[in-house]
């Protein structure tokens, strides 16, 4: 799943971009975003930059932003930008 991918731990994202149109559909929870879908633990994202679409269809929980869609423990991003849409509807 996408969601698992997009994890960041203990670490850096600087000057990056995603310029990729991200698909996500299904059921349950899930975090999704442009550049990192959850980070944890002083994680950092800085610089960085989303043009791509990000569009959602599922039941449940979604937690989405153009760059990061949920962050725990201190994750800060800084300096960064969205310029994608963003979409959410709901599977029938």
């Amino acid at each position: 799943m996408l969601e698992e991918l997009q994890e960041l731990t203990l670490g850096s994202i600087i000057n990056c971009a995603n310029k990729s149109n991200i698909f996500i559909s299904g059921s349950g929870i899930g975090c999704v975003g442009g550049i990192s879908g959850t980070s944890y633990n002083n994680a950092i994202i800085n610089m960085c930059y989303n043009s791509g679409t990000l569009e959602v269809n599922k039941e449940g929980t979604i937690y989405l932003g153009g760059i990061e869609g949920n962050s725990y423990s201190d994750a800060t991003v800084e300096s960064c930008y969205n310029v994608g849409n963003i979409i959410v509807s709901r599977e029938r």
